[in-house]
């Protein structure tokens, strides 16, 4: 968030989505750091960057978002799904990948068998 420690949480450029805005936003703890990403109604993405690989697994686990960036930003590739986090405001669903094939899926599971032995019933024909 450009602006700092002034940008406050409640203010519309943090609690809105727009694909031309770009925050950094000073925290005093990994904790709160999380806290305020995760503290918007959007779940798209996030980039987090650290000399730290155990604090990136760390922070990129408990983020509520459907891809997190770690030292890096925007890379995409085919096989990978992208999409916002479910539960959040953030599009309809993922794109690319298995998980972006399935948003067009309609799953069902259908069971049967023509052998009786394979009948969960109780009875039997009379």
């Amino acid at each position: 968030m450009m602006g700092g420690a002034r940008v406050r949480q409640e203010e519309p450029s943090v609690q809105k989505e727009a694909n031309s805005w770009v925050f950094a936003r000073s925290f005093r703890s990994e904790e709160e750091a999380v806290r305020l990403a995760n503290d918007t109604p959007y779940g798209l993405a996030n980039a987090v960057y650290s000399v730290d690989a155990a604090r990136l697994a760390r922070v990129a686990s408990q983020l509520k978002s459907g891809i997190v960036w770690e030292n890096c930003s925007q890379v995409l590739f085919p096989s990978t799904p992208f999409g916002g986090k479910k539960g959040k405001a953030s599009g309809f669903g993922f794109e690319q990948g298995l998980a972006g094939l399935k948003e067009f899926l309609a799953e069902k599971t259908v069971v049967g068998t023509s052998r009786p032995s394979y009948n969960w019933q109780i009875y039997k024909k009379a």
